[in-house]
């Protein structure tokens, strides 16, 4: 892993199309136009069917790729959200199968777009980003690919820099993960941990941490 340093987070991220998981399906759900104008208006977030997404197929999809019921649920749950809401929205920290997983079955939606990110490029763990496509949250770079087009997702994550002298006393990811859960903050606020050799190591995080 590369060396994150805190102004890092402050640059727009470069997301290549290698970051992006094509689905072999052609077909894409649309939601009709009744629907799309009903979406400012609707309540309610029905986590296993007849929300604004068609939620039974969407399901049976990630459960297809070995996604976790429970992750499947709040990914959806968050996009609705961001359709919902006409927002930028993103997910919790994904393991690197759930988010690819999820990917292949969002990326057949039409009315929202998703795009992951992490901190930096090569992050294994890292967060899906949600907007529809008419507020432009989620834009194509001078080069075609898709990229974050707003500091608001990039803020998503944050940088926390755990430092000490390890030079005796070598501390690797499993320690400082360890001591982290042993705060009682949960694995899914927690991005990637980047030791540093005895220097410590670098976080990423979610930022109301």
């Amino acid at each position: 892993h590369p060396i994150v340093r805190p102004n890092a987070l402050c640059r727009p991220l470069d997301w290549t199309r290698r970051g992006r998981v094509r689905s072999p399906l052609s077909q894409k759900w649309v939601v009709s136009s009744r629907d799309r104008a009903s979406i400012s208006r609707s309540g309610t977030n029905n986590s296993h069917g007849g929300g604004i997404l068609p939620r039974q197929d969407l399901m049976k999809a990630a459960i297809k790729h070995e996604v976790p019921r429970e992750v499947a649920v709040h990914v959806l749950d968050i996009a609705e959200k961001a359709i919902r809401n006409r927002s930028m929205e993103v997910t919790d920290f994904l393991r690197a199968p759930e988010r690819i997983g999820m990917m292949m079955v969002i990326e057949k939606l039409a009315i929202v777009k998703v795009l992951p990110f992490g901190g930096y490029p090569q992050a294994e763990r890292q967060k899906l980003a949600f907007a529809i496509p008419e507020l432009g949250l989620l834009s194509a770079d001078e080069e075609g690919h898709d990229s974050l087009a707003t500091s608001g997702v990039r803020e998503a994550v944050a940088l926390v820099e755990l430092r000490g002298n390890f030079l005796f006393d070598a501390a690797n990811h499993r320690d400082f993960l360890g001591a982290i859960l042993g705060l009682g903050i949960e694995r899914e606020k927690i991005g990637d941990i980047i030791v540093l050799g005895d220097r410590g190591a670098q976080v990423l995080c979610t930022p109301e941490l």
